[in-house]
């Protein structure tokens, strides 16, 4: 068996090894041993009888003492799942010796191992992981793993209480973004391991929100639960079995749909970066941002750009700290001279004629051939105000979707086939997950506005078998569809 991009991985927390690094960062409590040592029997993979995972990720080697009896002690639990068909990559922490680790991943029967930075020759596959923002994007590996994720909805202070931005709105984490960015750049399959909050509860709600959020993408979560869910499920305890189905039924889900990963996103608007280590953190909170507000927004590689150019963008966001390469700042200039726009940092200086019409506080706004350029007066570093600008330059007037009659903290992804024929809508209601709250039933009487005239269109929930027609109503030059009660997450399937 190999590793291939379509499996549904989940991190498999057992024995030594794991309660070795679980010591080393919090308490670790009678009560947690005994939950390790159940996980490592191979009676506790009778919990994923009626799940659809299909490869367990087992953390494999620390650096640590207890490493080599994780290894031998491993063996029962690994031959158990190889007989149920479930494939088992060991994780190899950065400062482990990896290539001790993978022979002994070898020699246990694994089928792969997990490794940082790993550059030598091996007798079974080995599956990079890297900090996102320096992952190996040109391995030939059929997986990429990245760590330095955050988990998905609202956050919440102690208390309770959701905490919001300057712009008063709840703050929302996501990992959408990043998702897209990493299937632009490579064709391997992208996974993406985050815990669960320390020491909080979480409710069912969050975990189906952390698996939207990277499943809507086309990406993979490493699915992994807090210790009070490990411990109710091992214990048989009816709410976190009814938590774990609805974990699996959602995954069943984005499984089904599979062929909305291939759509391409429908954004105007492009953030171009090389998305390096010193540009990364600005762009991504940009991305997150302006999609937060409802702008639609999409990751550009500068990388990529120079060849392929800017086709169906209307403006280009640019807030590298060094200008590009002359090719493709040539490029850049010959798309906003043909009549788009470009939002870019201070170092861009005046590139056309003042604009007699146009002022904006933080933005020379200039004219340049058709198009115009809005160069900051100093260089950006709130990504807040930044989404706030982008939004306000690039004009509302330029919207391709709208929501109306929800105050929800959500997701919008619009993609579409390159044919045009096809069209999909996905609204994620990070809100529902409660962050650490409760879940939301759903929001009444929403409004979904499109500027495109589809000749029909569908929503798709979690909780139908099948989808419900939907009728457009005209409305402020484009069209309305009106939905009920919108649940944590849809999809409406357009046709033209």
């Amino acid at each position: 068996m190999t590793v291939t991009p379509d499996e549904i991985p989940m991190l498999w927390p057992c024995g030594p090894l794991a309660a070795a690094q679980r010591r080393q960062s919090e308490g670790f409590t009678p009560e947690m041993k005994t939950t390790f040592d159940r996980w490592h029997q191979p009676q506790a993979l009778d919990l994923l009888q009626s799940s659809p995972i299909t490869c367990l990720v087992l953390p494999w080697a620390a650096g640590l003492a207890e490493d080599k009896h994780q290894w031998q002690s491993s063996t029962a639990l690994v031959q158990a799942a190889l007989k149920r068909g479930l494939k088992v990559v060991g994780c190899v922490a950065e400062k482990a010796d990896a290539a001790r680790a993978i022979a002994a991943a070898r020699a246990a029967g694994l089928t792969a191992a997990a490794a940082h930075g790993f550059s030598g020759s091996a007798e079974i596959p080995v599956l990079p992981w890297a900090e996102r923002s320096h992952l190996p994007w040109d391995s030939k590996a059929p997986v990429l793993i990245a760590t330095g994720n955050a988990w998905p909805g609202v956050q919440a202070q102690q208390g309770g209480a959701s905490e919001a931005g300057p712009t008063g709105k709840p703050w929302v984490e996501s990992n959408a973004w990043f998702v897209e960015l990493a299937r632009l750049r490579t064709p391997a399959a992208v996974w993406l391991m985050f815990d669960p909050p320390a020491g909080t509860v979480l409710r069912q709600q969050s975990y189906v929100v952390a698996v939207m959020d990277t499943e809507a993408k086309g990406g993979r979560w490493v699915l992994s639960f807090d210790d009070n869910l490990r411990r109710g499920l091992v214990e048989g305890n009816a709410a976190a079995a009814q938590t774990a189905g609805a974990v699996w039924d959602t995954l069943r889900f984005f499984a089904k749909h599979r062929d909305w990963g291939s759509m391409q996103s429908l954004a105007l608007v492009g953030v171009l970066s090389d998305y390096s280590e010193t540009n990364f953190e600005l762009a991504g909170e940009v991305l997150k941002l302006t999609a937060r507000r409802g702008l639609l927004t999409r990751p550009v590689w500068a990388s990529q750009a120079a060849q392929r150019g800017f086709a169906s963008l209307k403006a280009v966001v640019c807030y590298d700290e060094e200008l590009p390469p002359p090719a493709l700042r040539k490029r850049i200039l010959d798309f906003v001279a043909q009549g788009n726009l470009l939002i870019a940092g201070p170092k861009w200086g005046q590139l056309g004629k003042p604009s007699p019409s146009q002022q904006h506080p933080r933005y020379n706004i200039q004219l340049y051939g058709k198009g115009r350029a809005a160069i900051a007066k100093e260089n950006v570093v709130d990504p807040y105000e930044a989404a706030i600008d982008i939004h306000g330059l690039f004009s509302r007037a330029n919207d391709l979707v709208r929501l109306f009659n929800t105050a929800t903290s959500g997701g919008l992804f619009y993609a579409g086939t390159p044919d045009g024929k096809r069209a999909l809508l996905q609204l994620v209601n990070y809100t529902a997950g409660g962050g650490r709250g409760n879940a939301a039933a759903g929001t009444p009487n929403v409004a979904v506005w499109v500027k495109r005239n589809y000749r029909a269109a569908r929503i798709w929930t979690m909780e139908a078998a099948e989808p419900e027609p939907l009728t457009a109503v005209a409305a402020d030059s484009g069209y309305e569809y009106h939905i009920a009660s919108l649940p944590p997450y849809a999809a409406i399937e357009f046709e033209a």
